[in-house]
């Protein structure tokens, strides 16, 4: 058992994704039993259907919040900017770092874009 004493983490876990296309990095046939699937889909489904129900009720839970603009305190502060060179009509769109804080990285992007966005932009 590793433990990280800095951060009181008992376990480390990692692991590795990588989108791939319909269709990609299928070599063969899956094959698939139609009668357990069916089995299976008559346990599940049910339960599925309780559960959407209740969340569906749970929905108006939220329609008589009213947010305190008035008491919100003006407590952000700037402390760095992030920029690259060279880059026009890009804005930092993410931001991740290590475990340690130690290592910062950006993701460049545009801001208006709803969805997938098609611009190459780089990751610094």
């Amino acid at each position: 058992e590793r433990a990280s004493r800095r951060l009181q983490a008992f376990e480390v876990k990692e692991i590795e994704i990588q989108t791939e296309g319909a269709g990609e990095g299928l070599s063969e046939e899956v094959a698939v039993d139609e009668q357990q699937l069916a089995t299976f889909l008559r346990e599940v489904v049910p339960v599925m259907e309780q559960e959407l129900q209740l969340a569906w009720r749970s929905l108006p839970v939220f329609d008589a919040y009213v947010p305190l603009w008035d008491d919100v305190a003006e407590t952000c502060e700037m402390t760095h900017q992030v920029w690259k060179e060279g880059l026009v009509d890009l804005q930092v769109t993410s931001v991740a770092w290590n475990s340690t804080g130690a290592s910062l990285a950006c993701a460049f992007g545009k801001l208006d874009t709803l969805g997938w966005c098609e611009v190459t932009a780089p990751v610094c």
